[in-house]
Order: C-alpha cells, then sequence, then structure tokens
C-alpha cells in the first residue's frame, strides 16, 4: 500500500513538472560505424566508513537493504585504496569484458568529484580534502596492476557546476580519451583507477566511468559480428528537480530497426530517493538490474563494480528495442527527471544496427581425408532492421557450388548446401554471401570453416640397437614409436618377426607424442637381421604403420695363454724367469682378465685387453727338481663398453715342467790311508827334516744369489722374455769344489812322500 502510495506522489509530481528543457546534443566526440559496440564499467572511490554504526551503509551497499541506508547523505564517505599504491590516495577497480578477439577502437575515462569552493552543501561543510584541487590533479589509470599511466592536467578537460541548489554541493566532472593507454586490453580485465579528487564525509560522492568502444572482423562459430553505428557524446549536465532532455542526431542517420543501446555515466545518484527517472522517445525506462524501478533509475549502480550500490557512480545500459527506437527515425530523444534525486549526467553512448547479413557455415566432415565426399552446409542469418533481397551464396566445397536465396526479413535466416569432394588443401572452406538492401546498399558477409584434412603417421624408429653379441647373449632393443602424422592414434602396437619379445606398446599416441617400448632376443636363437612392425588406427579408423629393421653380428670371445721357461736349464735352486703370455683371440674386447695358479708369484689381474692385442709379463720360479708351473687365465666379454656376467666368461690353461741343471759331479772318495808298519828296533835317529808347509783350511762359500724383484708384463711383446742366467753362485761352488780337490791331491802327495 504505502509503494503504491509512493508512486502515486511520483506521477502526480511528473504531472506538475514543467516541460522538459530541449538539449540539442550535438556532434559525437566519436561516431564510427564497425563490426562491433561498446561496453562501460566504472566504480566510486568512496565507501561506507568503518565500525558498526556504518553496518545499515554497508547493508545498502551489498543489496541487503534499500531506503535512507542507501543514501551517502547519512553516512560519513571514506577514501577507498584497492590498489595498495603509496602514490594514490584513493583508488577502486572494475571489470571490464571484451568479447573474444575484439579489440580497443577508442576508449574513454571520466570522473567527477565534490568541489570545495563556494557551496554550503553538507561534503563542503563537513570534509575532508585532499591536497590541491580537481584542475591540477592527476588520475592514475592502471590495467591488471601491469600498466600504470598518469593523466595529466592538460591531458583531460574539466567542466564544474555554474551554482549549486541551495543547501547542496558544488560538482565537478572530466573526460579524458585514453585509447592509447588501454590499446592492449583484450578480454576480461581488470581496470583500476585512482586519485580522483574529493572529499571525505557526509554526503560526499567521487567515482569514475570507463567507456571502451570495441570492433572484431571475426567473432568466431557466430559468423562475421553485425556493423553498428556507435556514437558517444559528452555531457555535464546536472539534474536536480527541472526535467532535462538530450535530442541525439548524429548526422545522416537512419534507424534501420533492431535493439539500439544507449549508455548512460552518471554521479551521485541515491538508491531510496525516488523520482529519478529516464526515458527514450517518451517511454520510461526500467533500470537494468533492477527492472521493477522505473521511479528510481540512477541508484549508483554501475557495471564492472563489485558492490550493487556504490553510492556514487551509474554507468550502466539500456536496450530499447524497435517499437521504441523505430526503423527510419533520424534522432533519439532522451528525458531525465530528479524531483527528490538530484543526479549529474556525464556522457552517453548509442549504438545503431546497421543493414547487415551473417553466415555460418560449416561441414559434415569437419575430419576427412582427401578424396572423400562432403556436404557444406551454409546459414545465412538478416542482421540488420531491414528486408534483404538478392541474397546468394557461394561455397568453396564444389567447382559450381552457387545457391540462391532471394528475400530474407529482418532475423530471417535461411540454409542452403552443397556436395562435393574434400581437396588435400581444403583446410578452409569459405562461404560468401551477397545481398542489398531496400535502398540498394550492398550487404556482404563471410564465412569460414575448418575442414581437417587428416595425414596421419607412425614412426618406428630404434633408438638402442645392438650391433654385436655374444652367443647367448639377451640383447636388448629400444624401439621409439612416434606419432609424426596430425592425427591422434589408437590402438597401437609393436609385433616382431621371431623369437623376440616386447614389452606392451602403448595403446594411444596423440599428435607429436613419442613412447619407447623394450624389446629382446637371445643372440644364436633368431638370424642376424630383425625387423619391428609398428601399427596403429588414425581417428578416422585408417591404418598406418611403418618398419625398422637392425642386423648384428654374433661373435665367440678367444682367450689364449702361454707359458716360456728360461732358454737354458737354471741351475739348481736359483730364480727362474717365467714368461707368461695372454692374448685376445677375437673380435670383442675382455675385460676383468685373471691369471691364477701355482706358483702364486705368477697370479696377475688386467682391467681390459682389446681385441687382437697380448699381454706379456714374466715372474720369478724357484728352480729344483720336478718344478712346474700350472696357470688358468680367465676373462668376461666387453660389450657396449660393459662387461658381460660370468656366464659369458672365456678362460685357457698352460702348464711348463722348468728345466734345471744337474747337480756337479764330485771327484771320488781317496781310499782310506794303509794301516802303519810293525815296529822296528830303534835305530840311529834320522836327521831332524825342515817343518812342512801345511795348506790353509779354506771355508766354503754359500751358493746362494740374492732374489731379484719380479719384472712388469710387457703388452704386445714378440716371444717370451728372457731371464738373464742365475750363474755366479755357481761358479763359485765349481770354484770351491776345485780347490777342494786340488787340496786333497795335495795332502794325499804329501802324505805319500813319507
Amino acid at each position: 500500500m504505502k509503494a503504491l502510495f509512493v508512486g502515486l506522489i511520483i506521477m502526480i509530481l511528473n504531472l506538475l513538472a514543467p516541460p522538459l528543457a530541449d538539449s540539442e546534443a550535438g556532434t559525437g566526440e566519436f561516431d564510427r560505424t564497425l563490426p562491433g559496440d561498446f561496453v562501460l564499467a566504472g566504480n566510486a572511490v568512496l565507501g561506507c566508513p568503518p565500525g558498526p554504526a556504518a553496518q545499515p551503509c554497508r547493508d545498502s551497499a551489498e543489496g541487503r537493504r534499500t531506503g535512507q541506508a542507501g543514501l551517502n547523505n547519512h553516512h560519513s564517505m571514506v577514501w577507498l585504496d584497492s590498489d595498495a599504491d603509496p602514490g594514490t590516495f584513493n583508488s577502486s577497480s572494475a571489470r571490464v569484458a571484451l568479447p573474444p578477439g575484439a579489440s580497443v577502437a577508442y576508449a574513454k575515462l571520466t570522473w567527477a568529484g565534490e568541489i570545495r569552493a563556494r557551496s554550503t552543501g553538507p561534503c563542503a561543510r563537513s570534509a575532508r580534502w585532499p591536497q590541491g584541487d580537481p584542475r591540477g590533479q592527476a588520475v592514475s589509470l592502471s590495467l591488471d596492476n601491469e600498466k600504470k599511466s598518469d593523466i595529466a592536467p592538460g591531458e583531460f578537460t574539466l567542466t564544474e557546476d555554474q551554482r549549486s541548489p541551495i543547501g547542496g554541493d558544488r560538482w565537478y566532472s572530466a573526460e579524458a580519451d585514453v585509447t592509447d593507454e588501454l590499446s592492449g586490453l583484450r578480454g576480461d580485465r581488470t581496470v583500476t583507477v585512482g586519485n580522483i579528487w574529493t572529499g571525505q564525509g557526509y554526503d560526499c560522492f567521487g567515482g569514475w566511468s570507463l567507456l571502451v568502444v570495441w570492433e572484431s572482423s571475426d567473432m568466431g562459430d557466430t559468423g562475421d559480428t553485425p556493423e553498428k553505428r556507435v556514437v558517444v557524446y559528452d555531457r555535464h549536465q546536472r539534474v536536480d528537480r527541472k526535467a532535462e532532455r538530450a535530442l541525439l542526431a548524429p548526422p545522416g542517420l537512419r534507424v534501420a530497426g533492431g535493439q539500439t543501446r544507449i549508455g548512460i555515466t552518471a554521479y551521485e545518484g541515491d538508491r531510496g530517493l525516488v523520482g529519478d527517472t529516464f526515458a527514450v522517445n517518451g517511454r520510461r525506462q526500467a533500470e537494468p538490474k533492477v527492472p521493477y524501478s522505473r521511479y528510481d533509475f540512477f541508484l549508483s549502480n554501475a557495471e564492472g563494480a563489485s558492490l550493487p550500490n556504490n553510492m556514487s557512480v551509474d554507468a550502466k545500459v539500456v536496450e530499447a528495442g524497435p517499437d521504441i527506437v523505430r526503423p527510419g527515425d533520424s534522432e533519439v530523444a532522451l528525458a531525465f527527471t530528479g524531483t527528490q534525486d538530484s543526479y549529474l549526467i556525464h556522457s552517453l553512448a548509442l549504438s545503431f544496427p546497421q543493414p547487415a547479413v551473417s553466415a555460418r557455415t560449416s561441414v559434415d566432415r569437419p575430419v576427412a581425408h582427401a578424396g572423400e565426399p562432403a556436404t557444406q552446409t551454409t546459414e545465412v542469418r538478416n542482421t540488420g532492421g531491414v528486408p534483404l533481397d538478392g541474397l546468394a551464396v557461394d561455397m568453396d566445397l564444389g567447382e559450381e557450388c552457387r545457391k540462391e536465396i532471394g528475400e530474407l526479413a529482418p532475423g530471417d535466416s535461411a540454409e542452403v548446401s552443397c556436395e562435393g569432394t574434400v581437396r588435400d588443401s581444403s583446410h578452409q572452406l569459405a562461404a560468401r554471401v551477397r545481398g542489398e538492401a531496400p535502398g540498394g546498399q550492398e550487404v556482404t558477409a563471410e564465412s569460414v570453416t575448418d575442414v581437417r584434412v587428416l595425414h596421419p603417421g607412425l614412426e618406428t624408429r630404434l633408438t638402442e640397437a645392438p650391433a654385436i653379441a655374444v652367443a647367448g647373449q639377451e640383447l636388448g632393443y629400444q624401439v621409439e614409436l612416434r606419432n609424426s602424422g596430425d592425427s591422434p592414434l589408437t590402438g597401437v602396437s609393436l609385433a616382431a618377426e621371431g623369437p623376440v619379445t616386447c614389452a606392451e606398446a602403448p595403446a594411444e599416441l596423440s599428435v607429436g607424442q613419442a613412447e619407447t617400448v623394450r624389446c629382446t632376443v637371445k643372440a644364436g636363437e633368431a638370424g642376424s637381421e630383425l625387423n619391428f612392425a609398428g601399427r596403429a588406427r588414425d581417428e578416422l579408423g585408417a591404418e598406418v604403420g611403418s618398419e625398422a629393421r637392425a642386423r648384428f653380428e654374433v661373435v665367440r670371445p678367444g682367450l689364449a695363454l702361454e707359458v716360456t721357461g728360461p732358454d737354458a736349464p737354471a741351475p739348481p735352486g736359483s730364480q727362474a724367469t717365467v714368461t707368461v703370455r695372454l692374448r685376445n683371440t677375437s673380435s670383442v674386447p675382455l675385460a676383468d682378465l685373471k691369471v691364477t695358479g701355482s706358483p702364486a708369484s705368477c697370479a696377475r689381474e688386467f682391467p681390459r685387453l682389446e681385441p687382437g692385442d697380448s699381454l706379456v709379463y714374466s715372474c720369478r720360479v724357484l728352480a729344483e727338481e720336478g718344478a712346474t708351473v700350472s696357470l688358468s687365465a680367465s676373462a668376461v666379454p666387453a660389450l657396449g663398453g660393459a662387461p658381460l656376467d660370468t656366464g659369458f666368461a672365456v678362460s685357457a690353461q698352460s702348464a711348463l715342467r722348468l728345466a734345471v741343471q744337474p747337480p756337479p759331479q764330485l771327484p771320488p772318495q781317496l781310499p782310506p790311508p794303509p794301516d802303519p808298519p810293525a815296529a822296528q828296533p830303534p835305530s840311529a835317529p834320522d836327521p831332524v827334516s825342515p817343518p812342512r808347509a801345511v795348506a790353509p783350511v779354506i771355508p766354503l762359500p754359500q751358493p746362494v744369489a740374492p732374489p731379484e724383484p719380479p719384472e712388469e708384463p710387457e703388452k704386445d711383446a714378440e716371444g717370451p722374455l728372457e731371464s738373464p742366467a742365475q750363474t755366479a753362485g755357481f761358479i763359485a761352488v765349481l770354484g770351491v769344489v776345485v780347490m777342494m780337490v786340488s787340496v786333497g791331491a795335495l795332502s794325499s802327495a804329501t802324505r805319500g812322500s813319507k
């Protein structure tokens, strides 16, 4: 009942209001026909103060409450600062959404706030103000906090109220062309604006609005973007209790029909103060986001802002159908009323549909092989506001593929098809539409559809393939399967001839993907040539495949061992030199060579022996009767730089009986002396003989020679190494024996002479 009463009062006030004052908008600051449109966004730089007393303010800002709580009159508004930049004293952000593929054709930033001087309003009386004034304050503009621009004084125009109503505040508004600053704007982005000069306090406002005109030649699946004429106007029109009117008449305008979009930027609209209205060609419009509200149109609702009531800025779009802005109209009349609420109209934008046609083409086989049949279908739609005639479509699939459509009313569509054959070069199929508007204006459109002509491919390649192997050795092959075509592959498999075992191949391979499969075979169980075959199917089920071949050689490792003694028999008890020769008799390297046996002094270990090479070394053996040298050698083949396991070891044995000189022959032992003769009677004593010289007793030397250190092996030596004869002790013994024989003979001779 209360709402009905309020509505009745407003109707009476509107009826009693003075006639609308005409205000010719003149030529727009931007006027262009393009495949695109405009978007609006904005936000406030003042917000509700903190504390529990301001909870009704926050409730209204977030859309939970209406009425007097939605007025900034009752709250000491404070600066917001969303960018956390010490260079800005206030800032706020909004989302600007452009369609995919659209670019900026024109961008205008507007902002507004309070003026401190010569005003009796609540903000002027109570506010806390920034330094300077609006004319000298640079404004900060950022895009996703990445690109920051300062719009300095001289780069923007500023307009002030010439007067303020009794008890009200004075306002200013400013605008700047920011097309260059936002040239990189694409898609859905965040725009942040700061340093909007205004006061903080009761009934204070401050905010900004951004209008972006976008254009695009192709909007993807929906066909070409319909052309529209976009006109942008600049204003500074304060609306109090007096109704205001703007007559927008772009030069040469002739409305074709369809939806006319009207963009409005206004400041200081209060939610909860009714009586503010907006009319198009005499028809009152509902607030876009509050459809039931026809008597509270300006309520600080801005596109792109996070709050439904920011308490400072209106930035919104109204759509008027052909029943409001009629085909053939050459002007659009806008009307604004205030009554209880006062607000500031700053800028306006219009977009009108033009005579236009769109096309959308498709093919029944978007993926095909060259030479396969296909059908191309094109939908033609009249996206303008006037009938079109003489429409015809030319399609690329066939040589003679022209289809006549004729006439299409606004909004109507027609579909035509053509059959043909997919060519190898038919990666895109175009459809071109041509027609004529009633005034003789030609309209055209073009649409392109992609036809993926498949060139599937599967590459089979060996990334690891042994070229040589020992019989019985397990060979490992790394087989790479790579999708080398332009189609995903399924049912991937790998097979090999003969007793070859392969791991399971991946079931699928995306374009460009490569996977490795390991296969094994024992050398000797299969031939020396292997064939690996990869197979798969493309996304249309066609089979693809390739093969890789490998060859290997089966070798048998061999090792020879030879032990040789000195050229002459060694003296007994001496250290005879024995020569040991190891030879790699195969075509593969041998590793971990070990020589074992007796004597232990002849044992050795060597890391590696290349094919055909020899290792020669010597060792010392005690020369004694029955002395023998018995040695065994073993090694493992080394393929691919690493030794095989011991199961593939090769061995060799060699034995030698050492030749030892026989012991020296001593002279025969003399018989014992005869018994002394019987006693004779004493006789005259013999004359005394002179004393006889006796040979001195000479001790026998010991025929033991000092041991010599073992010699190092000699690689690739020809024949056995010779050892020096151990003869020094032997000669000494012979000398002693001769001496002993001489001394014995001398003693016998002496005894015989008695």
